[in-house]
């Protein structure tokens, strides 16, 4: 049996596309999507650190070539903070 796309309110006379409600359930409830379709399990953990979340969010607004910016940086750095635990220890 086919899940329906829309999502009909007679009382309300609405008619809202399933995915476009789930996307306002997920912002009210400050949860991912893929938390609410796929439960805890899922292999993409959620961003506890609610700045770092914010910030990665934002990234997704950048063009193509400063993504990769922001990859390469973030890869500097996760390397460097590793070669000093490696170092170290």
């Amino acid at each position: 049996m086919k899940r329906p796309l829309w999502n009909f309110n007679y009382e309300r006379n609405i008619v809202m596309p399933i995915l476009e409600m789930a996307h306002s359930i997920d912002e009210a409830l400050e949860v991912p999507i893929d938390t609410l379709v796929y439960g805890k399990n899922n292999i993409y953990p959620a961003i506890s650190d609610r700045d770092l979340a914010t910030l990665f969010k934002q990234t997704q607004s950048l063009n193509q070539k400063q993504k990769e910016t922001v990859k390469d940086l973030l890869s500097a750095f996760i390397l460097k903070v590793e070669l000093k635990g490696r170092l170290r220890g």
